[in-house]
C-alpha cells in the first residue's frame, strides 16, 4: 500500500486533537466523546423535527418563517460556540513548532491540514445538527405546487443556506482571533484570549435567546427595525434561503444582500487576518514565552482550620486561575446559565415594575445561575491541569478519605456557590423589596449547599488531579436532562418558590423543608466519604473481563 500522504497524515492528528489528549486517561476513546456530541446535536434535530408529527406540517406562511429563522440561528449559534471553544486549533502551538520544524514539511501542508481539520469538526457538527432537519423540513418551505423538484430545491436551498451561515460566522471567530493575533503581544494575546472567548460566548448565546421575532412582513418593512435588522445575522440567511428557494418577496431582497455581502468581507477579512496571523505566529510561538507570571503582590489565599483543606483548597483555586482552558470551560458554562437566566427574566421584564414583589421567572432563572454554576465546576474539576503532578497527592495521602472529601466540598462550594450567590445578591437586591429577597438568597444559600453535595456522591477524587475517560460524564445525558427535565423543573420551582414567599409562615415551612433536605443529603455525603477505602487518581474503564495486555 502506498504511505499516506503528510496531509492526510496530519489532518487525522489535527482532527483528533481537538481534544486534548494531555489530560485523558489511557484507557479514553476520544471517538465515544464525538459520538455523544453527534447524538447531541443529532437529539436536536430529532426535538425540532417532532412537531410536525403533532402538527401535522400544517403551518401558516409566516409560521414557517418563524422556523425557517430558528433553524438558521440555532445552526449559527451553535457553529459559532464550537468556533470559539476551538479556538486555540486555528494555530499551531509551540509542540507542532517543536515536532514538525524539523521534518521536511512544508508550511503551507500544515496550515491546510489545521484549516481542513477544524473545518472537519465544524462540518460534523453540521450534519449531526441537521440530519433530520435538513430532509424533512425543507420540504414544506417549498412553494405550493411545484411538486418533487420544488421539494428538492428546498432541500438544497436549506443545506447551503445553513453551509454559507455557518461559513460567515465561523469566519467572523477567525477574524476576531487573527486581528487579537496581529495587534497585540504574543503574552498579552494569551491572557485576553480567555477574556475575547468569554465575550464571544456571551454574544452568541445572548443574542440568540433574546433575539427579537421579526419574520413578519410588518416587521421586515417596518422604518424602525432596520436599524435592529443590520445588525442581526440570521436575518440576513433568512432572506438568502427565501433567495435560493425561489420564494424571494420584495421584503427579503435587502436580507439577501446584506448576506452577500457580509459573507464576501467576512471571508475576505479571514482569509487575509488568518494567513497574516499564522506566518506572524510560526516566527514568535518559539522565541517568545507563554503568559509569564505576573509582578504585581496578590493578598494571598485563606487558610482553613485543617492544613489538608487549605493545601486542597488552595491547589484547586490557584489551578482554576491558571489554566486558561479550565477557566474558559467554567466560563462557558456560567455564560449558559447567564443566557438562560435572561430568557427567563425576559419574559416578564414588561410587566414588572421597579420595587415590586419577586416574579417566579427570576426565582427560576437566578435558580438557573446557580445549578449552571456548580454543573460546569463538577464537569471542570474532573479535567486535570498537570496529570504527571498527581503522584504528590498519591503519596502524601496519609489521612482517611473522609477529610480530602470534606476539603473538595469547600472547594466546590467556594468555587461555585458563592460567586454565583453574590451576583444574583447584587442584582436582586437594588431591584426588589429586601425582605422575600433575603428570603429567596437564603433558599439559594441552602440549595446550593445541597447540589454541593449531590455534586460529591460521584466525585471521590481531587480536584484538577485525575485523568477522565471522555464519554464517561454522559455529556448527551446530561444536556437533554437539562433541556427535558431541568429547564421545566426549574420554571415549577420558581412559581412553587413564588406561592411560599407570599407569607413569613409560608417561607419559615419552606426554610424548614429545605434545611431538613439538606442535612440529610450532607449526612448521606460524610457516610460515603467515611466508607470509602481510597481517593481515584486515574479513571479506568469497568471492564467484565481483565485483560493482561500482553499483545502490542
Amino acid at each position: 500500500m502506498p504511505e499516506p500522504s503528510p496531509f492526510r497524515v496530519l489532518y487525522r492528528v489535527f482532527w483528533i486533537r481537538v481534544v486534548d489528549l494531555e489530560v485523558l486517561s489511557p484507557e479514553s476513546d476520544t471517538q465515544r466523546l464525538l459520538g455523544h456530541i453527534a447524538a447531541m446535536l443529532a437529539g436536536i434535530s430529532v426535538l425540532f423535527t417532532a412537531p410536525l408529527v403533532l402538527l401535522g406540517g400544517g403551518l401558516a406562511q409566516p409560521d414557517l418563517w418563524t422556523v425557517e429563522h430558528l433553524f438558521i440561528a440555532t445552526t449559527m449559534t451553535i457553529v459559532g460556540l464550537l468556533a470559539v471553544l476551538s479556538w486555540e486549533s486555528s494555530f499551531p502551538d509551540r509542540r507542532d513548532l517543536l515536532v514538525l520544524g524539523p521534518l521536511p514539511v512544508r508550511v503551507r501542508t500544515v496550515f491546510l491540514a489545521k484549516l481542513s481539520a477544524l473545518a472537519g469538526v465544524l462540518s460534523f457538527s453540521i450534519i449531526s445538527l441537521n440530519c433530520f432537519i435538513g430532509l424533512v423540513w425543507p420540504l414544506f418551505f417549498s412553494n405550493d405546487g411545484t411538486g418533487v423538484i420544488g421539494g428538492i430545491r428546498a432541500i438544497g436551498a436549506y443545506w447551503a443556506t445553513v453551509t454559507v451561515a455557518s461559513i460567515f460566522i465561523f469566519c467572523c471567530v477567525l477574524c476576531l482571533q487573527g486581528a487579537a493575533a496581529l495587534l497585540l503581544p504574543w503574552q498579552l494575546f494569551l491572557r485576553l484570549s480567555s477574556l475575547l472567548q468569554v465575550c464571544a460566548f456571551t454574544l452568541l448565546l445572548g443574542g440568540y435567546l433574546l433575539e427579537p421575532s421579526l419574520e413578519s412582513i410588518p416587521a421586515l418593512t417596518a422604518p424602525a427595525n432596520q436599524g435592529l435588522l443590520n445588525q442581526l445575522p440570521s436575518y440576513w440567511f433568512l432572506g438568502l434561503f427565501q433567495q435560493l428557494n425561489g420564494s424571494m418577496q420584495p421584503a427579503f431582497a435587502p436580507l439577501a444582500a446584506r448576506a452577500w455581502t457580509g459573507l464576501l468581507i467576512a471571508a475576505t477579512l479571514a482569509v487575509m487576518l488568518l494567513l497574516s496571523a499564522w506566518f506572524w505566529r510560526l516566527q514568535r510561538a518559539v522565541e517568545q514565552p507563554d503568559i509569564l507570571p505576573g509582578r504585581s503582590n496578590v493578598v494571598g489565599l485563606p487558610r482553613f482550620s485543617s492544613s489538608i483543606e487549605t493545601a486542597v483548597v488552595q491547589f484547586a483555586v490557584r489551578s482554576l486561575l491558571r489554566s486558561r482552558q479550565h477557566r474558559l470551560l467554567y466560563a462557558f458554562y456560567l455564560c449558559l446559565g447567564l443566557a438562560v437566566s435572561l430568557f427567563f427574566t425576559g419574559i416578564a421584564q414588561i410587566r414588572i415594575a421597579k420595587n415590586s414583589e419577586l416574579p417566579s421567572p427570576y426565582l427560576a432563572g437566578s435558580l438557573m445561575i446557580l445549578c449552571f454554576a456548580m454543573l460546569g465546576l463538577r464537569l471542570v474539576v474532573a479535567i486535570p491541569v498537570a496529570l504527571r503532578a498527581n503522584w504528590i497527592f498519591q503519596l502524601t495521602q496519609i489521612h482517611a478519605p473522609g477529610v480530602y472529601v470534606r476539603a473538595v466540598r469547600r472547594t466546590l462550594f467556594g468555587l461555585s456557590v458563592v460567586p454565583a450567590w453574590l451576583l444574583i445578591s447584587a442584582s436582586l437586591l437594588w431591584r426588589f423589596p429586601i425582605w422575600p429577597t433575603l428570603v429567596h438568597l437564603l433558599v439559594l444559600w441552602i440549595v446550593g449547599s445541597t447540589l454541593t453535595d449531590i455534586a460529591l456522591l460521584s466525585l471521590p477524587k481531587l480536584p484538577f488531579a485525575c485523568s477522565y475517560l471522555p464519554g464517561k460524564a454522559k455529556l448527551h445525558l446530561l444536556f437533554w436532562g437539562g433541556v427535558i427535565v431541568g429547564i421545566p423543573l426549574a420554571n415549577q420551582a420558581g412559581l412553587l418558590e413564588s406561592w411560599f414567599l407570599v407569607s413569613g409562615l409560608r417561607s419559615a415551612l419552606l426554610i424548614a423543608i429545605l434545611a431538613s433536605c439538606a442535612i440529610g443529603v450532607r449526612q448521606w455525603t460524610t457516610h460515603r466519604g467515611q466508607r470509602a477505602e481510597k481517593m481515584i487518581f486515574q479513571e479506568e474503564e469497568t471492564l467484565d473481563l481483565i485483560s493482561l495486555k500482553l499483545s502490542s
